[in-house]
């Protein structure tokens, strides 16, 4: 039997990989080949890209796996070095019309994601092989080849529904009968997990009542949660076939099978898992495949264009409302508000939301801006929260109205309705119901003045804005340029922002202390000195921690080719290195590892460049944490570099020759 050309998706070039290239025609002896789609930007890659790294670095004896990379990274560079961070093989960044085609033939729609195929055969056995890894670790490629004949009995199980076990009971104990439905739906929940119990377990609770009601053989079989579940409702032992069911996909919470039965009678799999569509359609995408929830979208827009009607003169909320002033729950009337305000907005948020507890002082003070000028604004705050005491705990600090927190089901339409996906969102409306604009955040931007906020007016304000941030900018760069020139006029270090915008981290050189300076950051900007560098001998400089309680550093050396753009710091590149007390890593090459102690308000800092021994070494307290960096190679010289951020986050920068250690 011929072995299966890996030429043929991966063309002739060599595969990239440490300690030597390897050619295509080589994976035809393994017998597992997995493609590792990731990249180093996406936060969930490098969370799994060890865990699979250590997997197949000590996989068990008797493996025989390759596993290519395939990147999804930006450019060349950062491809090369998230690589090295990896023991296995990848294709070339270059080969993107290859990359391009792997993408297609395996579905990838989203990162990290792992497909093991048959090294001999070239078939896929799982696009799961994030499960397989993390459930089988280093035996991930001796389990691998079970899935395919582990998925063709779990086919044969569903077929007359024996995959569920001999034993299905309902809440009370009795016995239940699910094979006369035409539709059977495996739900795998979890009491402690917030997506199942919160959100999905609602949702099927509800679609399963609608679907009976209306007269549909349908039946649930839950597995995990035996809590509050309705009485027809069937429950899986368990355990029952759990290999099984986990070779059709990841069955963990929450996720839900759809087992269908096919015009011979016999069950198929009908969706993987339905979580999504059963938590964004309910009843109306039954039974959930892609045409259901076609059906379920159309479905959803004629409700939503009805209910868009329905706030025309804002009837919807005249009828079906309960507008409250207080945490009283005094009801107020929506013609009332309707009589006196220019400008009306919904406010989505909730007291558990971070940036909606940022932004709900910045708006109460618009409202009352508006207020104090005769400008007649009102808001409706539309809760999200999660119980009525917190709702009342956030309503308390609110000057405006609120829809009342029992009108769980008017809240959703609302959400519907604007389509609002994420919150703190404002709606500005007029007082007919009109949409005036669905991002009415911006009204706080551009203040009252450009009230009641309508396009031109917005524009009008932004413009205003943007003048006033260029100006604003403008002073920053000139009070810059003043002060590193007053520094080096007065013979001390020069210490200058090397990235972030002008302005957001505000810096100040200590008056008779030698280039002593003090930074508070208030954005990830990156601080470096201009006059003070060095090739070779040492190199040291101290940093006092002023407050350092809330946020992130990473402080150390940059080299002359170093370049921190957005988002990046001292040691996100290959030209920079650097620690973090807060962390408690060092930062290097693009990558980060645990080292050295927390510190603490009060703390010192001391950095120590071994240039001639291409060593970088760091001291708490004047105490040694160790050598960070061995072997370091830098372009021409090192110079002191800092970055950070934080809530009320202050370093005290010291680059001069009066230093509290000498090392």
């Amino acid at each position: 039997m011929a072995t299966f050309d890996w030429s043929s998706l991966l063309g002739k070039g060599a595969l990239l990989k440490k300690g030597g290239d390897i050619t295509v025609d080589s994976l035809s002896s393994k017998d597992v080949v997995g493609f590792y789609f990731s990249a180093h930007w996406c936060p969930p890659c490098r969370r799994f890209t060890p865990v699979l790294a250590k997997a197949y670095s000590t996989m068990t004896k008797g493996s025989n796996c390759e596993i290519v990379f395939v990147s999804g990274d930006q450019d060349d560079e950062a491809f090369k070095k998230y690589h090295a961070e990896m023991p296995f093989a990848a294709l070339s960044f270059s080969s993107k019309d290859i990359n391009s085609a792997l993408n297609k033939k395996f579905g990838c729609e989203g990162i990290p994601y792992l497909v093991l195929c048959d090294g001999k055969t070239g078939e896929t056995l799982t696009t799961e092989g994030r499960t397989c890894v993390s459930k089988h670790g280093p035996a991930f490629a001796l389990e691998a080849p079970k899935i395919i004949a582990q998925k063709a009995a779990a086919a044969a199980k569903v077929k007359d529904l024996s995959i569920l076990g001999d034993k299905v009971l309902n809440s009370a104990g009795a016995p239940i009968n699910v094979s006369g439905a035409d539709v059977v739906a495996v739900a795998f929940g979890d009491p402690n997990n917030r997506g199942w119990a919160q959100f999905v377990k609602s949702k099927l609770v509800e679609a399963s009542a609608k679907l009976v009601a209306a007269g549909k053989k349908f039946s649930v079989v839950v597995s995990g949660d035996e809590k509050a579940i309705p009485d027809n409702w069937a429950i899986l032992p368990k355990g029952t076939n759990s290999e099984l069911f986990d070779a059709m996909g990841d069955m963990g919470a929450p996720s839900v099978l759809v087992l269908g039965k096919g015009k011979g009678g016999e069950f198929e799999v009908l969706v993987n898992d339905a979580v999504q569509a059963v938590y964004e359609h309910g009843a109306a995408a039954y039974p959930w495949t892609a045409e259901g929830i076609a059906a379920g979208e159309r479905a959803a827009k004629a409700r939503i264009a009805e209910m868009m009607k329905g706030m025309e003169d804002l009837r919807l909320l005249k009828e079906n409302g309960n507008i409250i002033g207080g945490v009283d729950g005094k009801k107020v009337s929506i013609a009332d508000i309707q009589k006196t305000a220019g400008v009306i907005g919904l406010y989505f948020s909730a007291h558990w939301c971070g940036p909606c507890r940022s932004f709900t002082p910045r708006l109460a003070e618009l409202y009352k801006e508006c207020r104090d000028a005769g400008k007649a604004f009102e808001v409706v705050f539309v809760s999200s929260d999660r119980d009525q005491d917190s709702f009342n705990e956030y309503f308390g600090e609110m000057p405006w109205k609120a829809l009342a927190f029992s009108e769980r089901g008017l809240k959703k339409d609302l959400s519907d309705i604007y389509g609002v996906g994420g919150i703190p969102t404002l709606v500005l409306l007029t007082p007919d119901g009109k949409v005036i604009t669905k991002s009415g955040r911006d009204a706080v931007s551009v203040g009252a003045e450009y009230f009641p906020w309508t396009s031109d007016q917005m524009e009008a304000g932004r413009k205003a804005q943007r003048e006033k941030e260029a100006k604003k900018a403008a002073a920053a760069v000139a009070k810059e340029e003043a002060e590193a020139a007053a520094a080096e006029a007065d013979g001390a270090v020069v210490l200058r922002r090397f990235s972030g915008i002008p302005g957001n981290s505000p810096m100040e050189r200590l008056a008779g202390q030698d280039s002593v300076y003090d930074i508070s950051f208030g954005a990830f900007d990156t601080f470096a000195t201009t006059n003070r560098s060095a090739s070779s001998g040492t190199l040291y400089f101290e940093v006092e921690c002023v407050s350092v309680g809330n946020g992130i550093a990473q402080v150390g050396f940059a080299d002359e080719k170093f370049s921190a753009g957005r988002g990046d710091g001292v040691g996100d590149d290959s030209h920079s290195w650097g620690f973090d007390g807060n962390r408690v890593s060092k930062w290097g090459d693009g990558s980060s590892s645990s080292y050295g102690k927390g510190w603490k308000d009060g703390d010192i800092l001391g950095c120590l460049a071994s240039l001639d021994d291409k060593k970088v070494e760091f001291f708490l307290n004047d105490e040694s944490m160790g050598v960070a960096f061995e072997g370091i190679t830098f372009t021409g010289a090192l110079r002191p570099a800092v970055t950070a951020q934080g809530r009320n986050y202050k370093l005290r920068v010291n680059v001069g020759k009066a230093l509290k250690y000498s090392h």
